[in-house]
């Protein structure tokens, strides 16, 4: 007979687990989120623009910005811009039917 406990059931486990420190993190941030995606989106027009100024124009430019990082700013905008113009598009369409 073992008196070793299995420590991958107790409570402490869980509770300091990954998964459980991340969906805490999740649940925390989940109020925030919704406010911050309702600005995003209300603007992305206007993200979209200034962000591809600075990732096509102005970062080349400045030796001092790495080129990558530019690319990534100008890519991570026209996705932003390019999903929300389509959840806009699918929520005109779902109100028609």
């Amino acid at each position: 007979m073992s008196t070793e406990r299995d420590d991958s059931k107790s409570l402490l486990w869980l509770a300091v687990h990954p998964f459980a420190a991340l969906s805490l993190a999740m649940s925390y941030l989940g109020g925030i989120w919704d406010p911050l995606i309702g600005y995003l989106s209300a603007y992305a027009g206007s993200w979209f623009s200034l962000s591809s100024i600075f990732g096509a124009t102005i970062a080349p430019n400045v030796p001092w910005i790495p080129t990558h990082i530019g690319t990534a700013v100008l890519v991570g905008a026209a996705t932003l811009y390019g999903v929300l113009r389509l959840n806009r598009l699918i929520d005109g369409v779902q109100e028609r039917l």
